[in-house]
């Protein structure tokens, strides 16, 4: 859908014909009275892809041994499946394909026992880069215990059995239960566009006004089943802001490295979190915090916890310190991602930091290369924590000498020196 589409679209909406997450319970709340199914968008709605985008799914696949030893990348696999659908619709199918019909379709030469080997191979993509998404599974849970009926529906050219297979890995048990029916676009031969909720509608043997539909497309699950009479209400992942947000970061991505989106995935799986919030440009502090330096810290937090982890793993016991001023921000990271104390704040000054980093001559030519010819004899004196009856002689000599600093730099380099410098 193009952004002039998009615009337009938008503006017919009514803000009342939106849903964020946080308010999806309070939608069921007011139509539990009035409908006897709820149905659900599966992909972007109940399940949702760690990726930024669908077809980055395709860069993990290219990375697989089987997909990669039958000289298979995401641009192959992505053109199979635009060939495949005009087939389909060549043959008056609707355009609508299962995801075997893809690779047969794009490639000729498989066997039947590749092709099967090659949707096994997709389903674990999937399913390493898919996980449920725990709003939607509320909503489930809150529909049932109301006598709800819930089904899915799904543009997808996956089929049911494959998107059960699918589910039964994401879901927790009592939830994938909590499902009726599955309807896959691929089965029925009809998308959400081209008339599927007709089937939803003689499946459940329920009136229009019966069914409530959730989703995350305007025109797919939101159009569509209004011309159906069915309630039906977009489901909004992040505000507008957040969304350029996430754009930028993904060019941004890309500048940085290359490989990203032709030979690996583009990641974003903080996605999921930026819908539970409301964020505005009038309010930067929050904005800032959360959606760009709160991905940062968790990241930390996560990575450091893991490698104490690790540590204690190995019968050893770490003691960890936070540096202040710099790691304030990260030790309240580490203590809110583990609900505990996990390290001590410290200072330093310069000064003390400078003089414990004296181990071998090395580190003493290097400060003095760095600060000796400033003629600030004194003071790189005391740092090297000599005491004034060793270096007042030094600098005496020094200062008395045609290249002051050289000849102080020489003096301190002596044996007896460096050796009162490291002791």
């Amino acid at each position: 859908m193009d952004k002039v589409t998009q615009v337009r679209l938008q503006s017919m909406m009514q803000m009342s014909d939106k849903v964020r997450a946080n308010d999806l319970l309070k939608l069921l709340e007011h139509f539990k009275d009035k409908i006897k199914v709820l149905s659900l968008d599966c992909f972007d709605t109940l399940i949702w892809r760690k990726t930024a985008l669908p077809k980055d799914v395709f860069f993990d696949l290219q990375q697989r041994h089987f997909f990669q030893s039958m000289g298979f990348n995401a641009s192959l696999r992505i053109g199979a499946e635009g060939r495949s659908r005009q087939l389909s619709a060549l043959k008056d199918k609707g355009g609508e394909v299962k995801l075997k019909d893809i690779y047969a379709d794009g490639f000729h030469e498989l066997t039947q026992e590749q092709i099967n080997d090659l949707v096994k191979e997709e389903l674990l993509a999937e399913k390493n880069a898919c996980f449920a998404f725990p709003p939607v599974i509320e909503l489930m849970k809150a529909a049932r215990k109301a006598g709800i009926k819930v089904i899915i529906v799904s543009d997808t050219y996956f089929e049911e059995y494959q998107l059960k297979e699918m589910l039964s890995f994401f879901l927790p048990k009592d939830a994938l239960e909590i499902i009726d029916k599955i309807f896959c676009s691929c089965e029925v031969g009809r998308s959400k566009t081209s008339g599927i909720f007709s089937d939803v509608i003689q499946y459940t043997r329920c009136s229009p006004e019966q069914i409530l539909h959730i989703g995350d497309n305007p025109v797919a699950d939101y159009l569509m089943p209004k011309a159906f009479k069915i309630n039906a209400f977009h489901f909004i992942h992040q505000d507008d802001c957040i969304n350029d947000l996430i754009r930028l970061q993904d060019t941004a991505a890309k500048i940085i490295d290359p490989s990203i989106n032709s030979v690996k995935p583009l990641y974003s799986p903080f996605r999921c979190v930026f819908s539970l919030q409301s964020f505005s440009k009038t309010n930067p502090e929050k904005f800032i915090g959360y959606a760009s330096l709160g991905p940062i810290m968790y990241s930390f937090a996560h990575f450091l916890c893991n490698e104490i982890t690790k540590l204690k793993e190995k019968n050893k016991n770490p003691k960890v310190l936070f540096l202040m001023w710099d790691a304030y921000l990260p030790s309240m990271a580490c203590e809110t991602y583990l609900g505990s104390e996990i390290g001590k704040r410290v200072r330093i000054s310069r000064f003390a930091s400078y003089a414990a980093s004296f181990m071998t001559p090395d580190d003493i030519d290097s400060y003095l290369i760095e600060i000796g010819a400033t003629n600030r004899f004194h003071d790189v004196a005391r740092q090297l924590l000599l005491p004034e009856k060793v270096y007042d002689p030094i600098i005496r000599v020094a200062e008395r000498s045609k290249n002051p600093a050289s000849e102080f730099m020489k003096l301190i380099r002596r044996k007896d020196i460096v050796k009162i410098i490291l002791a």
